[in-house]
């Protein structure tokens, strides 16, 4: 368990911050939460199973979001997304979809998971938005306390990368998943950089599951974001973390021209930016290979 640095963050994406619960909850508000009505273009791709996912209706009708991201254990995913409903009623009690509605729930299952007779801790979801900042720990942590990754401990991973367009792709990386054998861009396999292996955790029969949050700071319309999403999943595959069947989820979302009171007033013109084709491939390159350092980096193996 480490704090993340200061460089090479999700956090690098201005706004963005991160925290986690002590009950075993990681939130990521894609907005400062200073901020009362916004949404922010984005876009979900998903390949196999990866638990349950809740809130993505109006993310595919409109290509927006405005709920913080919760990731958890799946026997909780229904009182995480009760938490998250009475936090957005405190915001706006009409729900309104600039104010934190739907909920963006990630319910990710792991052996070792809570009882599902043992009830979610009162207050956690508010502990985990509270806890949000720019610094947090990784490693298994927050929601990935329980979680084996590649036959190691797993958990919670990120990093970023700049593009030559002066702008930043950031990841987060929920890590539960793969085999020891497939394990590609750390010393197991001779490339990338020499580091000690953690201790050998024993394989569980489930696949596992992975799940990334994508964030930039460079303008993007949701079917760009989309792209952002596939090659997110494209680096993914690139660590060997499919090749054992585990399910995976990528959602990427831009933190420029956010769309702010966009029904307080009735008139707000909306701009929704769309990248040059060369920026697009270097935003792309770049989420693919910040999702191999945040994967290396949930298990301890990032330089």
């Amino acid at each position: 368990m480490k704090r993340a640095p200061g460089r090479r963050s999700i956090t690098d994406v201005r706004g963005v911050v991160v925290g986690h619960s002590e009950a075993g909850l990681t939130v990521l508000l894609p907005y400062p939460a200073a901020v009362a009505r916004r949404k922010a273009w984005g876009a979900f791709r998903r390949v196999g199973r990866v638990g349950e996912v809740s809130g993505l209706h109006v993310l595919a009708d409109f290509g927006a979001l405005s709920s913080p991201i919760i990731f958890c254990p799946l026997t909780w995913f229904g009182s995480v997304y009760d938490g998250l409903m009475a936090a957005a009623f405190r915001r706006d009690y009409d729900l309104s979809i600039d104010a934190g509605w739907p909920p963006l729930v990630f319910g990710i299952s792991a052996a070792g998971d809570p009882d599902p007779r043992q009830p979610m801790p009162a207050g956690a979801v508010d502990e985990a938005l509270a806890a949000a900042g720019t610094q947090f720990l990784t490693g298994a942590v927050g929601a990935g306390r329980r979680w084996s990754s590649f036959d190691l401990p797993g958990g919670i991973g990120t990093a970023s990368q700049a593009t030559r367009q002066r702008s930043t792709v950031g990841v987060l990386a929920a890590s539960n998943g793969g085999r020891r054998e497939h394990l590609r861009g750390s010393s197991t396999t001779g490339a990338g950089p020499t580091l000690p292996l953690p201790a050998e955790r024993p394989s569980g029969a489930d696949s596992g599951a992975f799940a990334l949050l994508v964030a930039t700071d460079a303008a993007l319309d949701p079917r760009s974001a989309g792209l952002l999403a596939d090659h997110a999943l494209l680096g993914l595959a690139r660590t060997g973390a499919l090749e054992a069947g585990a399910g995976a989820a990528a959602l990427a979302f831009s933190t420029a021209d956010p769309v702010d009171n966009a029904f307080a007033d009735g008139k707000h013109q909306v701009r929704r930016g769309e990248p040059a084709p060369h920026a697009l491939a270097e935003l792309c390159a770049a989420a693919a290979e910040a999702v191999q350092g945040a994967v290396l980096d949930a298990v301890g193996l990032r330089p």
